[in-house]
């Protein structure tokens, strides 16, 4: 029997019904504005061994600086092999270790296009100078224009957990890795809940893994988590 982890992006306010409910949670805020040291321990404290934290790697390492930036012109993300980038991943290695992270997320942009560029940057960066602590894994999610066979194959090639969408396109075929990693965004944009048919649709695709991380990333991720939760459980009404 498949191993499902279904959680959402970020803690809602209500943190310890959150915990009591599910065994992962994808930190976003760290991509954007990185909780302190304080905040992160505490996290880490109040969560069993069976927990499971998602770090986000953070916004500036990921993408390029943007226009009218003071940072621009520097060599910052899309995985330039640089000191400044380099010196950053640092510090999303050190924030995700605080946490007891073992997975980190790299969430490209769909700035981060399929060239072989930007291959080859994500394939040494992986391969040469992540040099991830022992436990901890690599999830990427790639937005934009990415073919979902070509980041299967390059996930696989690389020893990184695949990350996506699969109610997207649900006829796409799905890579036949170990582990999944999905992310849902919405039945339509961020405003639509998923069906009970959707979701029973994700539960027996997540069947076909030893191992799927389930994200909802939507208006009402709560909701949606929780109806998921129910179905698998088959506790739903």
């Amino acid at each position: 029997m498949s191993n499902i982890l279904i959680g959402t992006c970020d803690y809602p306010h209500d943190r310890a019904r959150y915990l009591s409910e599910f065994l992962t949670v994808e930190h976003h805020i760290g991509g954007l504005h990185p909780p302190g040291d304080k905040m992160l321990k505490g996290w880490a404290a109040e969560t069993s061994e069976d927990f499971r934290h998602i770090w986000v790697a953070s916004k500036d390492f990921i993408d390029e600086p943007r226009r009218g930036s003071e940072r621009v012109g520097q060599a910052l993300g899309h995985f330039v092999d640089s000191q400044q980038n380099r010196s950053l991943w640092g510090e999303v290695k050190a924030r995700a270790a605080m946490l007891g992270a073992k997975t980190i997320l790299l969430d490209t942009p769909s700035a981060f296009t399929p060239s072989p560029a930007n291959k080859e940057r994500l394939t040494r960066f992986a391969l040469d100078w992540a040099k991830l602590p022992e436990g901890v894994n690599l999830a990427w999610f790639a937005a934009g224009f990415w073919e979902r066979e070509e980041c299967a194959e390059l996930c696989e090639q690389l020893g990184i957990t695949l990350a996506l969408d699969p109610l997207v396109d649900p006829s796409e075929a799905l890579p036949e890795h170990e582990k999944i990693y999905f992310r849902l965004l919405g039945a339509h944009g961020l405003r639509d809940h998923y069906s009970d048919d959707a979701l029973e649709m994700l539960i027996d695709l997540c069947e076909d893994f030893e191992e799927a991380v389930v994200i909802f990333k939507t208006e009402k991720p709560i909701k949606d988590a929780l109806r998921m939760k129910a179905l698998l459980e088959g506790t739903a009404d």
